[in-house]
Protein backbone atom coordinates (compact mmCIF):
# COMPACT_ATOMS: atom_id res chain seq x y z
CA UNK A 1 0.00 0.00 0.00
CA UNK A 2 1.36 3.34 -0.98
CA UNK A 3 1.44 5.59 1.64
CA UNK A 4 0.86 9.65 1.35
CA UNK A 5 -0.59 10.27 4.65
CA UNK A 6 1.92 12.13 7.12
CA UNK A 7 2.40 9.29 9.57
CA UNK A 8 5.14 7.33 7.88
CA UNK A 9 4.36 3.87 9.47
CA UNK A 10 0.95 3.71 8.44
CA UNK A 11 1.95 2.20 4.78
CA UNK A 12 3.58 -0.80 6.37
CA UNK A 13 0.76 -1.44 8.86
CA UNK A 14 -2.06 -1.48 6.60
CA UNK A 15 -0.23 -3.51 3.83
CA UNK A 16 0.30 -6.10 7.19
CA UNK A 17 -3.32 -5.80 8.58
CA UNK A 18 -4.31 -6.97 4.89
CA UNK A 19 -1.67 -9.44 4.69
CA UNK A 20 -3.53 -11.49 8.04
CA UNK A 21 -6.96 -10.87 6.63
CA UNK A 22 -6.38 -12.12 3.45
CA UNK A 23 -4.62 -15.18 5.04
CA UNK A 24 -7.82 -16.20 6.52
CA UNK A 25 -9.87 -16.35 3.49
CA UNK A 26 -9.62 -20.02 2.24
CA UNK A 27 -10.16 -18.86 -1.35
CA UNK A 28 -6.45 -17.79 -1.46
CA UNK A 29 -2.89 -18.40 -0.73
CA UNK A 30 -0.67 -15.19 0.26
CA UNK A 31 2.52 -15.18 -0.86
CA UNK A 32 4.79 -15.26 2.71
CA UNK A 33 7.99 -12.83 3.15
CA UNK A 34 10.73 -15.30 3.22
CA UNK A 35 9.21 -16.18 -0.69
CA UNK A 36 9.11 -12.49 -2.00
CA UNK A 37 12.93 -11.86 -0.18
CA UNK A 38 13.62 -15.70 -2.56
CA UNK A 39 12.70 -14.00 -5.75
CA UNK A 40 13.62 -10.78 -4.97
CA UNK A 41 17.05 -12.33 -4.19
CA UNK A 42 17.12 -13.97 -7.95
CA UNK A 43 16.00 -10.62 -9.03
CA UNK A 44 19.68 -9.20 -7.66
CA UNK A 45 17.67 -6.76 -5.60
CA UNK A 46 18.31 -6.03 -2.03
CA UNK A 47 16.05 -7.65 0.03
CA UNK A 48 14.20 -5.15 1.94
CA UNK A 49 13.34 -3.27 -1.50
CA UNK A 50 9.98 -1.49 -1.01
CA UNK A 51 7.84 -3.81 -2.85
CA UNK A 52 5.95 -1.07 -5.28
CA UNK A 53 2.87 -2.31 -7.44
CA UNK A 54 5.18 -2.48 -10.63
CA UNK A 55 7.89 -4.57 -8.32
CA UNK A 56 4.72 -6.69 -6.92
CA UNK A 57 3.46 -7.45 -10.55
CA UNK A 58 7.19 -8.56 -11.94
CA UNK A 59 7.35 -10.96 -8.86
CA UNK A 60 4.43 -12.17 -9.53
CA UNK A 61 4.83 -13.09 -13.40
CA UNK A 62 8.07 -14.76 -11.84
CA UNK A 63 5.72 -17.18 -9.41
CA UNK A 64 3.08 -17.61 -11.73
CA UNK A 65 0.53 -15.70 -9.39
CA UNK A 66 -3.13 -14.73 -10.51
CA UNK A 67 -3.20 -11.68 -8.59
CA UNK A 68 -1.69 -8.42 -6.59
CA UNK A 69 -3.46 -6.70 -4.24
CA UNK A 70 -2.52 -2.66 -4.34
CA UNK A 71 -4.07 0.50 -2.41
CA UNK A 72 -3.09 3.43 -1.27
CA UNK A 73 -3.58 5.46 1.83
CA UNK A 74 -4.35 9.51 1.03
CA UNK A 75 -5.07 12.47 3.56
CA UNK A 76 -9.03 13.79 3.56
CA UNK A 77 -9.17 16.45 5.56
CA UNK A 78 -8.59 15.40 9.54
CA UNK A 79 -9.02 11.50 8.36
CA UNK A 80 -7.86 9.31 5.45
CA UNK A 81 -9.07 7.74 2.42
CA UNK A 82 -8.15 3.98 2.06
CA UNK A 83 -8.49 2.81 -1.12
CA UNK A 84 -7.54 -1.01 -2.67
CA UNK A 85 -7.92 -2.66 -6.16
CA UNK A 86 -7.21 -6.32 -7.13
CA UNK A 87 -5.21 -6.38 -10.41
CA UNK A 88 -5.12 -9.52 -13.00
CA UNK A 89 -1.14 -10.26 -12.34
CA UNK A 90 -0.53 -10.82 -16.24
CA UNK A 91 -2.81 -7.82 -17.54
CA UNK A 92 -2.86 -5.07 -15.45
CA UNK A 93 -7.16 -5.28 -15.64
CA UNK A 94 -8.52 -4.85 -12.05
CA UNK A 95 -10.77 -7.12 -10.96
CA UNK A 96 -12.00 -5.35 -7.98
CA UNK A 97 -11.81 -1.80 -6.29
CA UNK A 98 -13.05 -0.29 -3.14
CA UNK A 99 -12.67 2.21 -0.81
CA UNK A 100 -13.14 3.60 2.99
CA UNK A 101 -13.29 6.75 4.83
CA UNK A 102 -11.44 7.35 8.50
CA UNK A 103 -12.69 10.08 10.04
CA UNK A 104 -9.58 10.13 12.64
CA UNK A 105 -6.63 7.93 12.11
CA UNK A 106 -7.76 6.25 15.20
CA UNK A 107 -10.60 4.84 13.19
CA UNK A 108 -8.37 3.44 10.19
CA UNK A 109 -8.37 -0.23 11.62
CA UNK A 110 -12.17 -0.13 11.02
CA UNK A 111 -11.86 1.07 7.57
CA UNK A 112 -9.56 -1.40 6.80
CA UNK A 113 -11.39 -4.30 8.66
CA UNK A 114 -14.24 -3.04 6.45
CA UNK A 115 -12.36 -2.87 3.13
CA UNK A 116 -11.00 -6.20 3.82
CA UNK A 117 -14.54 -7.86 4.15
CA UNK A 118 -15.39 -7.08 1.55
CA UNK A 119 -12.76 -7.75 -0.92
CA UNK A 120 -12.82 -11.22 0.75
CA UNK A 121 -16.26 -11.74 -0.38
CA UNK A 122 -15.39 -11.14 -3.68
CA UNK A 123 -11.83 -12.23 -3.79
CA UNK A 124 -13.10 -16.19 -4.78
CA UNK A 125 -15.52 -15.23 -7.24
CA UNK A 126 -13.11 -12.43 -9.08
CA UNK A 127 -10.06 -14.88 -9.18
CA UNK A 128 -12.27 -18.24 -10.29
CA UNK A 129 -12.28 -17.32 -13.92
CA UNK A 130 -8.64 -16.02 -14.05
CA UNK A 131 -5.99 -18.52 -15.36
CA UNK A 132 -2.72 -17.77 -13.84
CA UNK A 133 0.63 -18.00 -16.45
CA UNK A 134 2.65 -20.87 -15.44
CA UNK A 135 5.56 -19.75 -13.29
CA UNK A 136 8.68 -18.85 -14.57
CA UNK A 137 12.06 -20.55 -13.68
CA UNK A 138 13.86 -20.15 -10.58
CA UNK A 139 17.14 -18.42 -11.67
CA UNK A 140 19.12 -15.71 -11.25
CA UNK A 141 18.42 -12.64 -13.61
CA UNK A 142 17.81 -8.87 -12.85
CA UNK A 143 15.59 -8.70 -16.18
CA UNK A 144 12.27 -10.32 -16.22
CA UNK A 145 11.91 -10.13 -19.45
CA UNK A 146 15.38 -11.88 -20.43
CA UNK A 147 13.88 -14.42 -17.78
CA UNK A 148 10.72 -14.64 -19.78
CA UNK A 149 12.99 -14.92 -23.07
CA UNK A 150 15.01 -17.85 -21.30
CA UNK A 151 11.39 -19.76 -20.22
CA UNK A 152 10.38 -19.46 -24.21
CA UNK A 153 13.92 -21.15 -25.18
CA UNK A 154 13.23 -24.15 -23.17
CA UNK A 155 9.79 -24.36 -24.75
CA UNK A 156 11.19 -24.18 -27.91
CA UNK A 157 13.60 -26.30 -27.44
CA UNK A 158 11.48 -29.21 -26.00
CA UNK A 159 9.27 -29.05 -29.05
CA UNK A 160 12.41 -29.56 -31.23
CA UNK A 161 12.82 -25.76 -33.07
CA UNK A 162 16.59 -25.11 -31.48
CA UNK A 163 17.03 -22.32 -33.88
CA UNK A 164 14.33 -20.23 -32.30
CA UNK A 165 15.80 -21.94 -28.89
CA UNK A 166 19.00 -20.37 -29.43
CA UNK A 167 17.76 -16.98 -31.09
CA UNK A 168 15.94 -16.32 -27.70
CA UNK A 169 18.80 -17.39 -25.57
CA UNK A 170 20.93 -14.88 -27.51
CA UNK A 171 17.70 -12.31 -26.94
CA UNK A 172 18.11 -12.79 -23.19
CA UNK A 173 21.25 -12.26 -22.68
CA UNK A 174 21.51 -8.80 -24.72
CA UNK A 175 18.37 -8.31 -21.92
CA UNK A 176 21.30 -8.91 -19.08
CA UNK A 177 24.20 -9.96 -19.96
CA UNK A 178 25.20 -11.23 -16.88
CA UNK A 179 22.49 -14.03 -16.81
CA UNK A 180 24.36 -17.36 -16.17
CA UNK A 181 22.23 -19.65 -16.77
CA UNK A 182 21.01 -18.65 -20.28
CA UNK A 183 25.00 -18.49 -20.90
CA UNK A 184 24.56 -22.05 -19.47
CA UNK A 185 21.89 -23.12 -21.68
CA UNK A 186 22.71 -21.58 -24.88
CA UNK A 187 26.39 -23.82 -24.36
CA UNK A 188 24.31 -26.88 -23.81
CA UNK A 189 22.22 -26.42 -26.89
CA UNK A 190 25.19 -25.70 -28.93
CA UNK A 191 27.04 -28.76 -27.69
CA UNK A 192 23.58 -30.91 -28.64
CA UNK A 193 23.77 -30.23 -31.73
CA UNK A 194 27.54 -29.72 -32.77
CA UNK A 195 27.39 -25.97 -32.87
CA UNK A 196 29.47 -22.94 -32.45
CA UNK A 197 32.23 -24.57 -30.97
CA UNK A 198 33.73 -20.96 -30.27
CA UNK A 199 30.59 -19.23 -29.22
CA UNK A 200 29.61 -22.15 -26.71
CA UNK A 201 33.12 -22.33 -24.96
CA UNK A 202 32.36 -18.63 -24.11
CA UNK A 203 29.07 -19.51 -22.81
CA UNK A 204 30.08 -22.59 -20.24
CA UNK A 205 32.81 -20.19 -19.63
CA UNK A 206 31.04 -17.07 -18.78
CA UNK A 207 28.64 -18.99 -16.95
CA UNK A 208 31.01 -20.36 -14.72
CA UNK A 209 32.84 -16.82 -13.77
CA UNK A 210 29.18 -15.41 -12.76
CA UNK A 211 28.86 -18.52 -10.51
CA UNK A 212 29.74 -16.89 -7.09
CA UNK A 213 26.73 -14.09 -7.23
CA UNK A 214 24.06 -17.48 -7.94
CA UNK A 215 22.12 -19.46 -5.77
CA UNK A 216 23.81 -22.47 -4.40
CA UNK A 217 21.58 -25.25 -7.19
CA UNK A 218 23.14 -22.34 -10.27
CA UNK A 219 26.49 -22.29 -9.02
CA UNK A 220 26.69 -26.54 -8.81
CA UNK A 221 24.85 -26.57 -12.06
CA UNK A 222 27.41 -23.89 -13.52
CA UNK A 223 30.38 -25.66 -12.17
CA UNK A 224 29.39 -29.22 -13.68
CA UNK A 225 28.64 -27.71 -17.38
CA UNK A 226 32.16 -25.97 -17.30
CA UNK A 227 33.93 -29.45 -16.29
CA UNK A 228 31.56 -31.48 -18.41
CA UNK A 229 32.26 -29.05 -21.56
CA UNK A 230 35.78 -27.04 -21.14
CA UNK A 231 37.40 -29.03 -19.17
CA UNK A 232 36.16 -32.78 -20.13
CA UNK A 233 36.19 -33.71 -16.58
CA UNK A 234 33.47 -35.88 -16.05
CA UNK A 235 34.34 -37.19 -12.33
CA UNK A 236 34.38 -33.58 -11.21
CA UNK A 237 30.95 -32.95 -12.88
CA UNK A 238 29.88 -36.11 -11.29
CA UNK A 239 30.42 -34.99 -7.97
CA UNK A 240 28.77 -31.51 -9.04
CA UNK A 241 25.62 -32.80 -9.73
CA UNK A 242 25.77 -35.83 -7.24
CA UNK A 243 26.28 -32.56 -4.50
CA UNK A 244 23.63 -30.91 -5.70
CA UNK A 245 21.01 -33.73 -5.64
CA UNK A 246 22.15 -34.07 -2.33
CA UNK A 247 20.30 -30.89 -0.84
CA UNK A 248 17.68 -30.96 -4.45
CA UNK A 249 17.19 -34.72 -4.77
CA UNK A 250 14.14 -33.44 -7.46
CA UNK A 251 16.22 -31.08 -9.99
CA UNK A 252 15.40 -32.47 -13.40
CA UNK A 253 18.38 -31.00 -14.88
CA UNK A 254 20.76 -32.55 -12.23
CA UNK A 255 18.54 -36.05 -12.96
CA UNK A 256 18.87 -35.99 -16.63
CA UNK A 257 22.50 -34.64 -16.84
CA UNK A 258 24.02 -36.56 -14.10
CA UNK A 259 22.69 -39.69 -16.20
CA UNK A 260 24.42 -38.26 -19.48
CA UNK A 261 27.81 -38.54 -17.25
CA UNK A 262 26.88 -41.82 -15.67
CA UNK A 263 26.44 -43.23 -19.61
CA UNK A 264 29.82 -41.74 -20.50
CA UNK A 265 30.85 -43.60 -17.48
CA UNK A 266 29.33 -46.89 -18.70
CA UNK A 267 27.07 -47.03 -15.68
CA UNK A 268 24.36 -47.86 -18.04
CA UNK A 269 21.67 -49.56 -15.16
CA UNK A 270 22.50 -45.82 -12.48
CA UNK A 271 21.76 -43.39 -15.64
CA UNK A 272 18.38 -45.09 -16.51
CA UNK A 273 17.14 -45.07 -13.31
CA UNK A 274 17.46 -41.30 -12.96
CA UNK A 275 16.12 -40.59 -16.17
CA UNK A 276 12.79 -42.13 -14.68
CA UNK A 277 13.24 -40.53 -11.88
CA UNK A 278 12.73 -37.38 -13.38
CA UNK A 279 10.30 -38.79 -15.82
CA UNK A 280 8.21 -39.82 -12.94
CA UNK A 281 8.40 -36.23 -11.10
CA UNK A 282 6.38 -35.12 -14.12
CA UNK A 283 7.63 -31.73 -16.32
CA UNK A 284 10.76 -33.40 -17.34
CA UNK A 285 12.66 -31.99 -20.22
CA UNK A 286 12.45 -33.54 -24.06
CA UNK A 287 15.97 -34.78 -23.69
CA UNK A 288 15.70 -36.95 -20.83
CA UNK A 289 13.15 -38.84 -22.63
CA UNK A 290 15.00 -38.90 -25.78
CA UNK A 291 17.98 -40.34 -23.64
CA UNK A 292 15.96 -43.06 -22.15
CA UNK A 293 14.27 -45.03 -25.05
CA UNK A 294 17.78 -45.60 -26.97
CA UNK A 295 19.32 -46.56 -23.16
CA UNK A 296 15.91 -48.91 -22.15
CA UNK A 297 16.30 -50.53 -25.86
CA UNK A 298 19.97 -50.94 -25.55
CA UNK A 299 19.76 -52.82 -21.80
CA UNK A 300 17.12 -54.94 -23.44
CA UNK A 301 14.48 -53.34 -21.84
CA UNK A 302 11.81 -53.47 -25.17
CA UNK A 303 8.44 -53.10 -23.75
CA UNK A 304 10.16 -50.27 -20.72
CA UNK A 305 11.06 -48.02 -24.18
CA UNK A 306 7.64 -48.21 -25.71
CA UNK A 307 6.21 -47.13 -22.44
CA UNK A 308 8.82 -44.22 -22.38
CA UNK A 309 8.39 -43.61 -26.24
CA UNK A 310 4.38 -43.16 -25.05
CA UNK A 311 5.01 -40.61 -22.30
CA UNK A 312 7.36 -39.12 -24.67
CA UNK A 313 4.57 -38.67 -27.29
CA UNK A 314 1.76 -37.92 -24.74
CA UNK A 315 4.23 -35.23 -23.07
CA UNK A 316 5.84 -33.49 -26.57
CA UNK A 317 2.95 -34.84 -29.34
CA UNK A 318 4.86 -32.17 -31.84
CA UNK A 319 8.45 -32.92 -31.16
CA UNK A 320 10.16 -34.41 -34.36
CA UNK A 321 11.80 -36.85 -32.07
CA UNK A 322 8.55 -38.32 -31.30
CA UNK A 323 8.79 -39.14 -35.26
CA UNK A 324 12.31 -40.80 -35.02
CA UNK A 325 12.06 -42.70 -32.50
CA UNK A 326 8.69 -44.91 -33.80
CA UNK A 327 10.48 -45.05 -37.29
CA UNK A 328 13.59 -46.52 -35.19
CA UNK A 329 11.33 -48.97 -33.66
CA UNK A 330 9.97 -50.18 -36.71
CA UNK A 331 13.13 -50.22 -38.57
CA UNK A 332 14.69 -52.50 -35.86
CA UNK A 333 11.74 -54.91 -35.87
CA UNK A 334 12.30 -55.27 -39.61
CA UNK A 335 8.93 -53.50 -40.51
CA UNK A 336 10.75 -51.22 -43.72
CA UNK A 337 8.13 -50.16 -44.67
CA UNK A 338 6.46 -48.62 -41.84
CA UNK A 339 9.68 -47.03 -41.07
CA UNK A 340 9.72 -45.51 -44.72
CA UNK A 341 6.15 -43.86 -44.06
CA UNK A 342 7.41 -42.84 -40.89
CA UNK A 343 10.50 -41.18 -42.28
CA UNK A 344 8.61 -39.59 -45.16
CA UNK A 345 6.31 -38.12 -42.67
CA UNK A 346 8.34 -36.55 -40.96
CA UNK A 347 10.25 -35.28 -43.67
CA UNK A 348 6.85 -33.49 -45.30
CA UNK A 349 6.39 -32.25 -41.64
CA UNK A 350 10.11 -31.01 -40.33
CA UNK A 351 10.88 -27.36 -41.59
CA UNK A 352 14.11 -27.30 -39.96
CA UNK A 353 16.62 -28.49 -41.45
CA UNK A 354 18.23 -30.26 -38.44
CA UNK A 355 14.83 -32.20 -38.51
CA UNK A 356 15.40 -32.89 -42.80
CA UNK A 357 18.92 -34.49 -42.27
CA UNK A 358 17.65 -37.40 -39.76
CA UNK A 359 14.78 -38.90 -41.89
CA UNK A 360 17.18 -38.73 -45.01
CA UNK A 361 20.18 -40.77 -43.34
CA UNK A 362 16.74 -43.57 -42.59
CA UNK A 363 15.66 -43.66 -45.91
CA UNK A 364 19.03 -43.79 -47.50
CA UNK A 365 20.07 -46.94 -45.14
CA UNK A 366 16.72 -48.64 -45.84
CA UNK A 367 17.49 -48.09 -49.45
CA UNK A 368 20.79 -49.89 -49.17
CA UNK A 369 19.38 -52.75 -47.38
CA UNK A 370 16.51 -53.33 -49.74
CA UNK A 371 19.73 -52.75 -52.25
CA UNK A 372 17.85 -49.54 -54.23
CA UNK A 373 21.82 -47.85 -55.08
CA UNK A 374 21.17 -45.07 -56.44
CA UNK A 375 18.43 -43.92 -54.50
CA UNK A 376 20.98 -44.46 -51.58
CA UNK A 377 23.40 -42.10 -52.92
CA UNK A 378 20.83 -39.61 -53.63
CA UNK A 379 19.67 -39.85 -49.98
CA UNK A 380 23.48 -39.36 -48.87
CA UNK A 381 23.12 -36.61 -50.84
CA UNK A 382 20.30 -34.87 -49.18
CA UNK A 383 21.97 -36.28 -45.88
CA UNK A 384 24.81 -34.20 -46.56
CA UNK A 385 22.99 -31.00 -48.11
CA UNK A 386 20.88 -30.78 -45.08
CA UNK A 387 23.61 -31.34 -42.37
CA UNK A 388 25.99 -28.31 -43.96
CA UNK A 389 22.19 -26.38 -43.93
CA UNK A 390 21.80 -27.04 -39.81
CA UNK A 391 25.02 -25.77 -39.29
CA UNK A 392 26.50 -29.05 -37.65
Amino acid sequence: FENLSPDQTLGETVTELFRIDLAQSPAVSVLEAAQVSSVLARMQRPLDSPVTFDLAREIAARGGLKAVLAGELRPLGSGLVLSARLVVAATGDVLWAGRENAATPNELYGAVDQLSASLRERIGESLRTIRADPPLDEVTTQSTEALQLYVQSDRANNVGDFRRAITLLGQAIERDPNFAMAHRKLGIILSNRGLEEERRKRSFTRAYELREHLTERERYLAEAAYHTYIKDDRESAMVAYEALLEKYPDDRIALNNLAVTYRILNRNADAAELYRRSISLGQAPATTYGNLIPLEYELGQIDSARLTLERFAAAFPTNPAVLINRANFAAAGEDYDSASVLAEKLRREARAPEWQSQPAFMLSTLAQLRGRLAEMRRLAADVAHWARASGG
